[in-house]
């Protein structure tokens, strides 16, 4: 039976509540207080004594609480009544070995402990939901022991503290803010000892501080017992009971079983905190998987594709849900190949450039394994990127810098022709008048024809810089080359490299009379292949530039083999090597020297360099050069020895 007294009914509480003990010796009282003025600080009358006692207004939950917690006591206090009124003094049977005694409070009947295993089932059976399993988890103890208040508090990783994540009988504003370190107090001493701890114990102990610290903790979660949720020697989880609604304090074999049981829901909160770890790293790859830039396909080791991001569904133009789980052959080629080389041979492709046969889409391909921690193969990735967007872009530019430089070409050429144009002009137009003259024939005849030349070469030089040279190449001696150039430069027979090629005789223009070159080879160097006329003109214009920046009386060329390994020409280098010396050019007009369209270049004479470093680095080798500090400037030509 259960009495319920409000302060404004007409009997009063106290003779109410006598009136109801005495019709029900084991009856229960609940007093409902009314609301207390806002005025008044504290309540200060002496109030009826009652088992339960509530102030209005309060809440739903509240009132519920409160009104379990009364029944409860009320079926305990005639439990109790009724194990009082049997006879449990008989006889024993003759022969018969007496019965034990039990300590007090543990008499469980088979339907008792039946229920009680059912009620803590429950709590593992809740789909990985951690607030409805230790909802439920609570829900059975207050089933099995009855306690006036009770809480679960769950390790918090990222705080590294210990928080209310369930209560029954606590104040909500107090569960909500409690915290507990864990390297400290209650938390500490639990993970330390691995047992149990009573309110009893620790204030038999106050004078140790470890002790006065825990005893606070342990009142402000109204706790008389409080219990490790241990796994694996790691605290995961407190328990903690405060006092029965009976009074009664809990024996030890419900808290030994209680204890038991605590340390299966200590797993199932480990493996209930792990699942949602697993579940949000999932979640945050996916993400990240969602809105990446390039596709990502993986396969495990029985060629079945096993994820592929949106991006990468999107590039193959196919549904995402219709490659997931599909077999590696359904993989455009030859993607597949790729994939399947990489899983079962182990090969990796890193930036690999293919092309979809089908749509003619352009890709950037890389491919590695994946293993496990047997370092057996699980599965191979795949992440590739779409170039079609690169090639456009680097297509565009491409057409642009050729625009531009189309441009610069076209006003250099006019810049350079005027020049002689103006002269030959000139002449002309004096040349009806002052025909007679054969002085003035005579100047008119040698001028005219050097800048024709002048524009002659200034084309040539153009030409050979801005398109295409269809080279002639053929095994030889670079060191016929450097003799004939020799022999052109020392004022003897211009050779004919060609029988039908007047273009072989390179420029001569700007070469001082006095200029030769001197000749140093070193014989029986390995073939080259080369094209004889085009890098003749090479060399011409390096020795060309030489002899306008140098005071240089002869230009020195010498010959020499490069080689990696002794005794073998293989991917051996051949070293022709161009100086002169007292250079009049400083280090900040070399480092423009191969621009030619830098404004510092007074004519395209200047130019030649860049044409020399364009036609040796098409035949397979490399143009240097460097100014030595008494003033040589060396020029270095690179070929590479031919097959």
């Amino acid at each position: 039976m259960l009495a319920v007294a409000l302060e404004d009914a007409a009997v009063p509480v106290q003779e109410f509540f006598n009136q109801a003990k005495a019709y029900h010796p084991h009856c229960v009282t609940l007093y409902l207080l009314p609301p207390l003025p806002e005025e008044i600080i504290g309540d200060e009358r002496t109030l009826p004594p009652s088992d339960f006692a509530l102030r209005r207004p309060c809440s739903r939950e509240e009132l519920r609480q409160v009104m379990a917690q009364a029944m409860e006591k009320q079926r305990l206090l005639e439990e109790v009544a009724s194990l009082r009124g049997q006879n449990v003094t008989r006889e024993p049977i003759s022969g018969a070995v007496a019965p034990v005694a039990m300590p007090q409070g543990s008499e469980l009947s088979l339907a008792r402990i039946g229920q009680i295993l059912r009620d803590f089932a429950k709590t593992f059976s809740t789909n990985f939901d951690l607030q409805n399993s230790l909802t439920l988890f609570l829900d059975a103890i207050n089933a099995f022991l009855r306690p006036s208040r009770v809480s679960i508090m769950v390790r918090n990783p990222h705080s590294r503290t210990f928080e209310i994540r369930a209560h029954q009988g606590l104040v909500p504003q107090v569960a909500e803010q409690l915290r507990l370190r864990e390297a400290e107090g209650l938390p500490l001493w639990l993970l330390t000892e691995a047992r149990i701890i009573q309110r009893s114990e620790v204030e038999n102990a106050l004078h140790n501080p470890i002790f006065l610290e825990i005893h606070r903790e342990m009142q402000a979660l109204k706790s008389v017992a409080s219990l490790p949720l241990m796994v694996s020697g790691k605290l995961v989880g407190i328990l903690n009971l405060g006092d029965r609604v009976s009074g009664l304090p809990y024996s030890d074999n419900e808290l030994d079983i209680l204890f038991s049981l605590a340390s299966n829901v200590a797993i199932s909160i480990q493996d209930i905190s792990l699942y949602h770890q697993v579940q949000s790293q999932k979640a945050f790859t996916e993400k990240i998987l969602r809105y990446m830039s390039s596709g990502v396909l993986t396969i495990d080791a029985h060629e079945t594709i096993r994820m592929c991001n949106h991006r990468a569904a999107s590039i193959l133009g196919k549904n995402w849900a219709d490659v997931v789980h599909g077999d590696l052959r359904s993989l455009p080629s030859p993607l597949g190949d790729m994939f399947y080389e990489t899983l079962q041979d182990g090969v990796s492709y890193d930036k690999h450039e293919v092309t979809i046969t089908a749509a003619k889409v352009p890709l950037e391909v890389s491919t590695y394994q994946i293993l496990d921690d047997q370092l057996n193969v699980s599965g191979s990735v795949m992440v590739f990127d779409d170039l079609t967007s690169q090639k456009q872009l680097y297509e565009e530019r491409r057409r642009a810098h050729q625009f531009d430089y189309l441009n610069k070409v076209a006003s250099r050429m006019a810049f350079e022709i005027k020049n002689p144009l103006v002269s030959i002009q000139m002449f002309i137009e004096l040349l009806d008048e002052r025909y007679h003259d054969a002085e003035f024939r005579n100047q008119f005849s040698r001028v005219v024809s050097q800048d024709i030349h002048t524009i002659n070469v200034i084309t040539e030089k153009l030409v050979s810089l801005a398109s295409d040279i269809a080279y002639q190449f053929e095994l030889g001696d670079v060191n016929d080359l450097l003799h004939a150039l020799e022999s052109t430069l020392n004022f003897e027979r211009k050779p004919t490299l060609t029988d039908d090629s007047d273009d072989a005789v390179a420029d001569l223009t700007g070469i001082r009379e006095s200029s030769g070159i001197e000749l140093a080879c070193q014989e029986g160097l390995p073939v080259v292949r080369f094209d004889a006329e085009q890098l003749y003109k090479a060399l011409m214009y390096i020795v060309t530039y030489l002899s306008q920046n140098t005071d240089s009386k002869k230009i020195l060329v010498t010959s020499h083999y490069r080689h990696p390994k002794a005794n073998t020409y293989t991917d051996g280098r051949i070293l022709i090597s161009l100086t002169g010396k007292n250079a009049k050019v400083d280090d900040e007009e070399l480092e423009k020297l191969f621009d030619p369209f830098d404004a510092e270049h007074h004519t395209l004479v200047d130019i030649g360099p860049s044409v020399s470093q364009k036609i040796i680095e098409e035949h397979g080798g490399s143009l240097d050069f460097h100014l030595e500090k008494k003033g040589e400037l060396t020029f270095e030509v690179t070929l590479p020895v031919g097959i």
